[in-house]
């Protein structure tokens, strides 16, 4: 992560930007549970320092630390003929195949969308955008093999919308300006 963190930050901020103005032209209700956080500048601060630091370190642990590789060696053990030189194969590499990978990124981006959907009020636009989003971390994840990698994207893509909105709200002083 060190050696590539410019361009790191650089993925998660233009990928950040591109989903803003995509989600501009997705409808989205008036009001979703997300809204209930950005009531008072107070609370839309614990919400950005959450969302930057703590959340996507959580997330990318969990999702393409964890389930990511457990799932993708699930899938290869599962494909697997039952033949001696398969299990010899099995038991002396700790490579992962593409089906296995490809598996994978789409089981965990669909419940890495599902755990946002309560916030989005199942809104499936915005869903499918947070599917393709978790795809991108993902390929991040499996490209540069580091959860620090996808963890540093996630956390400027989330900073990217948190920056957006202290722009449009002056600060975080004018919420009344959110506009859906």
């Amino acid at each position: 992560a060190r050696r590539n963190i410019l361009q790191l930050i650089a993925l998660g901020l233009v990928v950040g930007w591109t989903v803003q103005a995509i989600s501009s032209l997705i409808p989205v209700p008036k009001s979703i549970p997300m809204d209930n956080f950005f009531r008072t500048p107070s609370d839309v601060w614990l919400v950005t320092l959450f969302g930057t630091l703590l959340a996507p370190i959580f997330e990318e642990i969990c999702f393409r630390g964890f389930l990511l590789p457990a799932f993708a060696i699930a899938y290869d053990w599962l494909s697997l003929p039952r033949t001696s030189v398969a299990q010899q194969r099995w038991q002396t590499t700790t490579s992962l195949t593409t089906a296995g990978l490809l598996f994978s990124a789409i089981v965990t981006s669909i419940l890495f969308a599902l755990l946002h959907a309560e916030q989005l009020a199942h809104a499936w636009g915005a869903l499918f955008v947070l599917f393709c989003v978790s795809l991108v971390l993902t390929l991040v994840r499996i490209r540069t093999k580091s959860v620090a990698c996808s963890a540093l994207v996630h956390a400027c893509y989330n900073l990217s919308v948190f920056l957006a909105l202290f722009l449009v709200t002056g600060g975080y002083r004018h919420l009344d300006r959110i506009a859906r």
